[in-house]
């Protein structure tokens, strides 16, 4: 089982409440189009999304101050944000299907779907700490997958 960083617990607790409230909303076997129909800045790597990088960009430069306003208004658009030491951008989840990788999984694919396109994943099954809660996904060595409990993807995670 993989264990997440402290620093994702904020953040996936975050992307739960949306997960939880949204949980219905996507469509099982509705595949996304390739990456390639997807604004550039919609586009999601292992170095980021779009024009935040991990590593490279700052909480300054993509929320100007860390407030609940900004963080809010990030997450209405899917993207929740992890910085090391409110500074370096660390991770992000996207919990929108406006963003997709380079092959075309986005938010809404199935289980199924991440298998065809990456393989089989290191493991199956997040462990959220402290809290101890367990839930299902497909990690990789660049993406995190969170599923819903008829294995379509809810949150795609990048990050350290």
């Amino acid at each position: 089982m993989t264990t997440l960083p402290k620093t994702f617990l904020e953040s996936a607790i975050a992307v739960l409440c949306v997960i939880f409230t949204c949980c219905g909303c996507s469509d099982k076997g509705n595949f996304t189009p390739a990456a390639t129909d997807i604004d550039s800045s919609r586009v999601i790597t292992a170095r980021g999304v779009g024009e935040y990088l991990i590593g490279i960009s700052t909480l300054e430069e993509i929320l100007g101050t860390d407030s609940s306003e900004m963080r809010k208004r990030f997450a209405d658009q899917g993207l929740n944000f992890e910085f090391d030491r409110g500074k370096e951008l660390t991770g992000v989840t996207v919990s929108s299907r406006d963003y997709a990788l380079e092959n075309g999984i986005s938010v809404g694919n199935t289980a199924e779907d991440v298998r065809d396109n990456l393989g089989e994943p290191l493991d199956t099954k997040i462990e959220l700490r402290p809290k101890q809660i367990r839930l299902d996904a497909l990690a990789y060595d660049d993406y995190m997958f969170l599923l819903d409990q008829t294995d379509n993807v809810i949150a795609i995670r990048i990050g350290r």
